[in-house]
């Protein structure tokens, strides 16, 4: 994130190794799958990221941030329909006082579809739900925008 790539994976690739030293009970639980999930997406495991983020949506199928990250790497790995389709099943969440975490999530899985208006459209849109702006950065979805004027221009700090 913020250039600093090469950081990034030798800091994901520690991280791995401590997940992965945990106690099986630990390394097993949803947490730890969790964990590990977005250690290998970060690392460009793409395939083994959604398999994991995939199993667990089998086992908890209205978890807001599985059906994120698998319809994130949808995207990434090239399948439209199937990134839209998680998309839908977030904007269809009517679940009270989610302060736009679904429409959040909506607009990480449009930036890695490239879909760059839309993702700063519903980066705005989640925001006036109630998202808290000092989320917003340090994903790879949104490293995607950073050089895009409206998004620049959004997150350019106000006052």
């Amino acid at each position: 994130a913020h250039g600093y790539q090469k950081e990034s994976v030798q800091m994901f690739e520690k991280a791995q190794q401590w997940v992965e030293s945990r106690p099986q009970k630990e390394r097993d639980s949803a947490d730890g799958r969790n964990l590990l999930g977005r250690i290998l997406m970060y690392l460009e495991r793409w395939t083994e990221a959604q398999a994991r983020f995939e199993t667990l949506l089998k086992e908890s199928p209205s978890e807001i941030v599985y059906i994120s990250f698998c319809g994130q790497l949808a995207a990434i790995m090239g399948d439209r329909g199937k990134a839209l389709s998680f998309s839908k099943q977030l904007e269809d969440n009517k679940t009270p006082y989610l302060f736009g975490t679904p429409t959040y999530n909506r607009a990480l899985i449009a930036a890695f579809l490239g879909d760059k208006e839309d993702a700063v459209n519903l980066i705005r849109e989640a925001i006036s739900q109630g998202y808290a702006y000092p989320s917003i950065h340090g994903t790879m979805a949104l490293e995607r925008l950073k050089d895009y004027p409206p998004y620049i221009q959004l997150m350019k700090p106000k006052g």
